[in-house]
């Protein structure tokens, strides 16, 4: 049968049937060649990798590298002949005639009784001419001590994950009756890929075993366990203490003691000379460090008892961090000028009203004094999205002015009493704690506006700035305060994200403008939704882009704000494929108000990204990291900039990142997924992926990249299962075509993928603006209907490649 012709006459649904019958006659015809004693033959066997000139053999293995070296023996790159596979082989340097009693040949006998994926496997032990060796699995990859080096300090999310793994490889060491004694950074590999190796048992021994002339001081001073200095023996316990410090070690490069001489760390042991995490490193989830801390403790008793019990504590620490927590270090505080202050942070307001209905009230006079403020040029204001991440945490202003850099911290608080309101506000030194002002207002709901201004000017009465108050009066921006009320439930809305309150906030936006037609901000809002729902793949571009155009247009020019220009940036971009036009309206954002830090993302990753400028996208997501610090969508994005560009590992680091401000961020989890995926860790990307899934309720995008990760790992059937239920879902609502196709992609299924790709296509997907950066479509860039797509939206093909 002409497989190829039929599938050519098929529509896609019938091409799928087809190809699964070719596949079953292509196994019918192999079944009856083979009769059942037939065996295929193996093939031919690899020949060995060039070896380094000189460095010659011992006994089978052909030496090919020196990777290590220490002061008891030598790490080679080795090939096995027997095996034709690679190998690593540990040499002792001191000459041995057996292999009696050698510390070489404990080592190989305790790891051959470890049989554990995060431990390394043993092959053998032998002496040849006079030379005690052991050869091992080849580990491509860095040591944690390398990777730190080079990279920097882990994230607390990573740090986790690190030690999820190693507590794993240390319970089955301890179940097997067997001590470590020496992890550390050097000992521990991160495989290409990710898979985290424990190495080096070469001072493990079996428990309730001491070494009657040393004792157990054995093994790398910065972490043994004090009581090892006391002369206790070495304990589950003591094995714990290392590992903390290894975690401790990797989210600070330091350690909890500081010495440069095993005396000088007995002596700051004795003093109690610990550097507690918390404060070397304020800034990581409380959980986390609640953690590290009790496994570093001092006394064993109040260690973790078991590596399992670590691990268990590991993993609620990372369900719990949800703390707001930027990773960079301390930053300065901003400067004063002639006794000034210059930077302010607004906390979302509390709402003290029993029935909690005035919420949206409370983010809508959070907001509007936050944009008030930022029209005074002299004045710093910290972003909308950073102040919102602190709100219903408790809030120490001190803290505050740490993470977000600024010098004083403003809050308040509403309660509602009939049509009556009262608003108290409290300005507060960062420096001192103490306030420096405090007012209550009482106002009806009416007076909104005039609070909103009174309460900037007060601000900056006592801020000491010397400026025109006039500077600060601003017309209402509607003389309805029932279409005002509307806009700010719309608002509260419109930052949930979700597609529920995505909806509903359209239904505020729409009721303002039926109140009142030319409310500049209900019909810049009414942009920013239509907008949002294209880009979250909610509902169809065609439906909702024009809308968006045209509400963004309906606003004056004087009125439009930064993020109106930038909301008719991402329709030019994704939507009209006009990147010339988008790039100018971004440019035009930044300028108006270059201290807008959604601009500087959104013209990152909208613009700038699909076209593979990856330094200038960094920079851009640089300066919005810089202006908003605890932001999900900035933290997000710099994960998802590291993903297009193929650095994997990068993306890991800033998605645990974002984790760690918030783990129930759905798409942070999704990016995370992705690109463990890439890295074919896969068993973390289906954690990830499943954890993005249920966070968003069945997101169709996330279940496509589900769905996507299961084929690459091989897993068929829950590939087909997800794209069966990807395929069901869009019969009832928008599904875009480019997730579909991304999925027949992986399953090695071309033609049907680049025809869903098309169809993307002509309904202009906003996603299809990333065709060029996109890993899930790499499969199909040699493609010449993938080239055509290209070439029709204006991107390059392998737009990944770029380096500008």
């Amino acid at each position: 049968m002409d497989w190829q012709e039929a599938e050519a006459h098929s529509t896609p649904p019938e091409r799928e049937l087809i190809q699964h019958f070719r596949v079953l006659a292509k196994l019918a015809g192999l079944h009856r060649r083979l009769s059942a004693d037939e065996v295929p033959l193996p093939p031919d066997p690899t020949p060995p990798p060039p070896a380094h000139p000189g460095l010659g053999e011992w006994s089978h293995l052909v030496l090919l590298e020196r990777i290590g070296a220490g002061t008891f023996g030598e790490v080679y790159r080795a090939w096995d002949g027997q095996l034709h596979r690679e190998v690593a082989l540990k040499l002792l340097k001191k000459p041995s005639a057996s292999l009696d009693d050698t510390q070489i040949v404990k080592e190989g006998r305790l790891l051959a009784q470890i049989d554990h994926p995060n431990v390394v496997d043993v092959y053998g032990v032998a002496v040849h001419q006079e030379r005690v060796g052991l050869w091992m699995k080849l580990i491509r990859g860095t040591t944690l001590a390398a990777h730190l080096a080079k990279h920097g300090s882990f994230s607390a999310q990573e740090a986790s994950l690190i030690g999820i793994d190693l507590c794993s490889a240390l319970a089955e060491i301890h179940k097997k009756g067997l001590l470590h004694r020496d992890i550390k950074a050097q000992n521990v590999m991160r495989q290409d890929g990710g898979r985290i190796v424990l190495m080096d048992l070469g001072t493990g021994r079996y428990m309730n075993r001491v070494d009657r002339i040393s004792g157990d001081l054995v093994g790398t001073p910065m972490y043994l366990a004090p009581e090892i200095f006391r002369g206790a023996p070495a304990s589950v316990r003591s094995d714990i203490y290392s590992l903390g410090v290894l975690l401790y070690h990797l989210v600070t490069k330091a350690y909890p003691i500081s010495a440069t001489t095993v005396d000088e760390l007995q002596d700051q042991i004795d003093a109690g000379a610990w550097v507690r995490l918390r404060d070397a490193r304020p800034d990581l989830p409380a959980p986390f460090i609640r953690v590290i801390e009790r496994a570093v403790s001092s006394d064993p008793n109040r260690r973790y008892g078991s590596a399992g019990a670590l691990a268990h504590e590991l993993e609620g620490a990372r369900e719990a961090a949800k703390t707001p927590t930027p990773r960079s270090a301390t930053p300065t505080p901003a400067t004063r000028a002639h006794g000034a202050v210059q930077s302010v942070a607004v906390l979302p307001f509390q709402n003290l009203d029993p029935d909690k209905h005035l919420e949206y009230f409370c983010d809508g006079i959070t907001e509007e004094i936050i944009n008030a403020l930022t029209t005074i040029r002299q004045l710093r204001v910290a972003a909308r999205d950073s102040v919102f991440q602190l709100k219903g945490a408790a809030t120490d202003v001190r803290r505050v002015g740490t993470i977000l850099n600024v010098e004083a911290v403003l809050g308040g608080s509403v309660r509602a009493s009939g049509d009556r309101l009262r608003i108290i506000t409290q300005l507060s030194s960062v420096e001192t704690g103490h306030q420096l002002w405090s007012e209550r207002f009482d106002r009806t709901v009416a007076d909104v506006f005039a609070v909103q201004d009174e309460i900037a000017r007060s601000v900056v009465r006592t801020l000491q700035l010397q400026l025109n108050e006039g500077s600060l009066t601003t017309s209402p921006p509607t003389r309805n305060s029932e279409a005002y009320r509307l806009y700010l439930q719309g608002r509260h809305h419109w930052n949930k994200r979700t597609e529920e309150a995505l909806t509903r906030s359209i239904e505020c936006f729409e009721a303002a403008l039926v109140l009142d037609p030319d409310f500049s901000q209900a019909l810049a809002g009414l942009a920013d939704v239509y907008v949002t729902l294209a880009v979250y793949g909610a509902r169809p571009p065609h439906e909702v882009m024009p809308k968006a155009r045209s509400a963004a247009q309906q606003v004056t020019t004087a009125e439009r704000t930064p993020l109106c220009f930038a909301t008719l940036a991402c329709v030019s971009a994704l939507y009209d494929w006009d990147w010339l036009e988008s790039e100018q309206l971004f440019q035009h954002a930044i300028a108006v108000h270059p201290d807008q830090s959604t601009a500087h993302q959104w013209y990152a990753t909208n613009l700038l990204l699909p076209h593979g400028r990856f330094a200038e996208a960094r920079a851009e997501l640089d300066i919005a990291r810089d202006l908003d610090p605890l932001s999900l969508a900035v933290a997000s994005s710099a994960g998802l900039h590291a993903y297009f560009a193929r650095d994997y590992v990068t993306a890991v680091d800033a998605l645990s990142r974002a984790i760690d401000l918030d783990n129930g961020f759905a798409f942070a989890h999704f990016v995370l997924g992705l690109s463990y995926t890439e890295m074919s860790r896969f068993e973390d990307a289906l954690m990830a992926l499943e954890t993005a899934v249920g966070l968003s309720r069945q997101s169709p995008e996330i279940l496509a990249g589900l769905g996507y990760c299961a084929a690459r790992a091989g897993n068929i059937d829950r590939a087909r299962a997800v794209l069966n239920e990807l395929l069901a879902l869009s019969r009832k609502r928008y599904v875009s075509a480019t997730l579909v196709s991304q999925t027949y992609a992986a399953l090695g299924e071309t033609g049907t993928a680049l025809d869903w790709l098309e169809r993307a296509g002509d309904e202009h997907a906003t996603d299809i603006a990333w065709l060029g950066v996109r890993p899930t479509l790499d499969r199909l860039r040699s493609e010449e209907r993938f080239v055509t797509m290209c070439a029709k939206v204006s991107v390059s093909p392998d737009a990944w490649h770029s380096t500008t």
